[in-house]
């Protein structure tokens, strides 16, 4: 582990701002029940507010209920492109972010997924660095959706 220290100010800066703004930030993830046991640790050990769904239907039924700041997309679910045009993002920050996520099985559908992809074992962490990244000038969220 690095010395704390010798950390670059403005990355430990940003990295702990994200950190405070993943506990007021709320999360929803789309994705296959299958892959949900590999990704749901990291988001909870991170402290991410989330809320799981499992359809397009579902999302935007939750986005109706409930304000989400982010959405993680697993590129594998069936009809992801569905997902993303379900999703009505209107949480508490200025910019709003999308995130589709990969596993192993689903590299090949990713390609035509409109969103920024990231392997499913930094997806949590990707939301991290997304709220750190939004939050500085000159810097925008992965993709903006309204």
């Amino acid at each position: 582990m690095a010395d704390i220290g010798s950390a670059d100010p403005e990355r430990l800066a940003d990295t702990l701002g994200a950190a405070l703004l993943a506990g007021r930030t709320s999360v929803l993830v789309a994705g296959r029940s299958t892959v949900r046991a590999r990704l749901e640790p990291a988001l909870v050990r991170l402290g991410l507010d989330h809320e799981w769904v499992t359809s397009g239907a579902a999302a935007a039924q939750a986005c109706e209920g409930r304000r989400f700041e982010v959405a993680l997309v697993d590129a594998g679910i069936r009809d992801p492109e569905a997902v993303l045009h379900a999703l009505d993002l209107r949480g508490r920050r200025t910019g709003h972010a999308v995130l589709a996520f990969t596993t192993d099985e689903t590299d090949a559908p990713a390609r035509a997924i409109a969103a920024k992809t990231v392997p499913i074992d930094e997806a949590a962490a990707a939301v991290l660095r997304t709220l750190s990244q939004a939050g500085r000038p000159g810097r925008a969220a992965a993709s903006t959706r309204l």
